[in-house]
């Protein structure tokens, strides 16, 4: 009885020295992989690569403190040197592990946000784009607007690559750029995607020193200015609408309603346009947001004027 209650006694001990040893590797563990993570930049793949290698230094301290300690006859000595071995051994896999999990769940992650964007560029495009010295896109500043047709990772792209250019123009030179010269800019970027593939139609408008301006740009770099543009699969049925109706003295009101029509019968005979009519105006001091209208229901208000 002396014996077994000795045996219990010894298990006893070597069992709280094994999770004295685990816990201290755990520990170790994460701190090391926080500190490592920190160091190398890497934000939340570093939770998923501490929770790895600790799991995996579990396992392997575990493994090899029973094992030192069979081989050593479960001398105190070698139960000691067992956990000092063991804890030394799982910091250098856990430092090993965070770095190596840690870059691969970040080429992971970065391989994933890749395809993301591959897939959105070539799955999703912006919808038609109509301007009578109006802008129905994306704002470069407050005095300068820009309507693209083409893939929305490009169109995000390129936009916050002119508006960059923009500003750096305006601290430079503590004025505004012209028209002109923003259309410019967009005409040398296009150039750099020349004979690439690209297809795009965009159209910059604005107020500047000279008054109002419209320019056309395309993916070949052709550049034009004139009173009234259309791009995108449905602008010629645009162009239909907006050649019958346009004047030189159009009011407000009639040309945003010119506009709206134009999108509005643009968008429903062509099979790749649809979605929302988004109207804006853009005055000396700045643009402002007219509606957003569901075309559908521009639609069926239209054919019940027409009948």
């Amino acid at each position: 009885m002396s014996g077994s209650a000795a045996d219990c006694q010894y298990w006893e001990r070597l069992l709280a020295k094994e999770c004295r040893s685990v816990c201290l590797s755990v520990c170790l563990s994460v701190c090391l992989s926080v500190c490592l993570s920190v160091c190398l930049s890497v934000r939340w793949s570093v939770c998923l690569a501490a929770c790895l290698s600790v799991c995996l230094s579990l396992s392997l301290t575990v493994c090899l403190s029973l094992y030192l300690s069979v081989c050593l006859c479960w001398t105190q000595a070698a139960l000691t040197y067992s956990v000092c071995l063991c804890v030394c051994v799982s910091v250098f896999v856990c430092m090993s592990l965070s770095v190596s999990l840690s870059v691969l769940l970040t080429v992971v992650s970065l391989s994933l946000s890749l395809s993301l964007s591959l897939s959105l560029s070539l799955s999703l495009s912006l919808s038609l784009s109509l301007s009578l010295s109006l802008s129905l896109s994306l704002s470069l500043s407050l005095s300068l607007s820009l309507s693209l047709s083409l893939s929305l990772s490009l169109s995000l792209s390129l936009s916050l690559s002119l508006s960059l250019s923009l500003r750096l123009y305006e601290l430079r030179t503590s004025r505004r750029i012209s028209v002109s010269a923003a259309s410019k800019l967009l005409t040398n970027m296009m150039l750099g995607y020349k004979n690439m593939g690209l297809s795009m139609g965009s159209m910059i408008c604005g107020w500047d020193q000279k008054g109002p301006g419209l320019y056309y740009v395309d993916d070949n770099g052709c550049r034009l200015s004139g009173a009234m543009f259309s791009t995108g699969c449905g602008s010629n049925y645009a162009y239909g609408v907006m050649d019958s109706g346009y004047r030189e003295d159009l009011t407000v009101e009639e040309a945003c309603e010119l506009g709206r029509r134009g999108i509005a019968h643009a968008t429903h005979r062509d099979a790749y346009s649809g979605g929302v009519v988004n109207l804006y105006h853009m005055k000396a001091d700045g643009w402002v947001k007219v509606c957003k209208e569901d075309v559908s229901e521009l639609i069926h208000r239209y054919r019940k004027d027409m009948f």
